[in-house]
């Protein structure tokens, strides 16, 4: 608001501007956060079925794991930490972090 005054040579500054929307009760909008978009939804293809659903169930401990994989937006640029956890314990045993996809996944 400020910059759009500014450019028709009204001569406010930011301090007066907030003062005077404070007064009259307007609130501006703030800037969204940049969302990644992972997931396409809007497709007519098959979604992948839950196997951990379907499968027997474990005679022994340790012979289900489950992997994830996120990301992580930085100043720089994205990190891509992955973790594996025993199903049965939730115990984390095996965890990377990389700055591409390339290292984690291997």
């Amino acid at each position: 608001m400020v910059r759009d005054l500014q450019d028709r040579w009204i001569l406010v500054g930011h301090n007066r501007v907030d003062r005077l929307m404070r007064e009259v009760g307007i609130v501006g909008r703030t800037k969204r956060c940049y969302q990644v978009r992972t997931t396409a939804c809007n497709h007519d293809q098959p979604i992948a079925t839950n196997l951990l659903r379907v499968m027997p169930l474990p005679k022994r401990p340790n012979q289900v794991s489950v992997a994830g994989i996120t990301y992580n937006s930085t100043h720089d640029s994205w990190l891509y930490p992955d973790g594996v956890l025993r199903k049965d314990s939730r115990k984390l045993v095996g965890l990377s972090i990389d700055s591409t996809l390339l290292h984690v996944c291997h």
